[in-house]
């Protein structure tokens, strides 16, 4: 949920205007919710640089994702658009599969490159076909091939700082359907946590008294 106020930021910098003070209170609330959904503070927490680390690039790429969606190319077609950052992450995804589980097992020389990092040679082994007879096509369509489409469809009318916060919706729906399908225990701590993200998004989407004021005067 750290792209949520990257996003904000990032936005801010490109308009060169100060967020409003009700998108702040929401990426507060957003950022809240996201400590109680997760359980955060039941949790005793070493942080390690390294999980820091790649977790504020993990932020900042989806932050990324989404600026260019909201920036980029917006006179393409959006399935071409989808096209073409469909097939820059496939390259990304094939470039690690190799490089971090094929590859090492067939050339000795890229074994070792990869025992520079990791002692753990539990993911050296044969791509396994048997996904796709399973969740494979599920995952790949609900996962990376509709995204980016609603992306593209909804990010240029949103804008980066709103789009970010509606985006956070994701993890009140996952926690949801984790309690839903695979039967999950969810603590009522978290419960509430889904229900602050809620409320900033709604907080977010409500018109203001300007808005309303314009809205009103088109209709006289």
């Amino acid at each position: 949920m750290q792209s949520v106020w990257f996003s904000v930021v990032i936005e801010s910098i490109l308009t060169r205007k100060l967020p409003n003070a009700r998108k702040v209170i929401s990426v507060i609330i957003v950022l809240l919710g996201t400590v109680l959904a997760t359980n955060l503070i039941n949790m005793d927490i070493e942080l390690d640089w390294h999980g820091v680390f790649w977790g504020l690039m993990a932020a900042g790429s989806y932050t990324l994702t989404m600026f260019t969606s909201n920036t980029l190319a917006t006179h393409l077609p959006v399935f071409r658009k989808s096209i073409i950052m469909l097939t820059g992450g496939s390259i990304v995804v094939f470039a690690f599969l190799f490089f971090a589980q094929i590859g090492p097992m067939y050339f000795d020389g890229l074994k070792s490159f990869y025992l520079n990092f990791t002692e753990n040679t539990e993911h050296i082994h044969p791509f396994n076909y048997s996904i796709f007879l399973t969740y494979g096509f599920i995952l790949a369509l609900f996962g990376t091939i509709i995204p980016p489409i609603l992306f593209n469809v909804g990010f240029p009318n949103a804008g980066l700082g709103l789009g970010s916060i509606v985006s956070s919706l994701e993890l009140p729906v996952s926690v949801t359907m984790a309690f839903v399908l695979l039967g999950e225990k969810v603590l009522f701590i978290q419960w509430v946590g889904i229900v602050l993200i809620l409320f900033a998004i709604v907080l977010m989407n409500l018109p203001s008294k300007k808005e309303k004021e314009i809205s009103v005067a088109e209709m006289s």
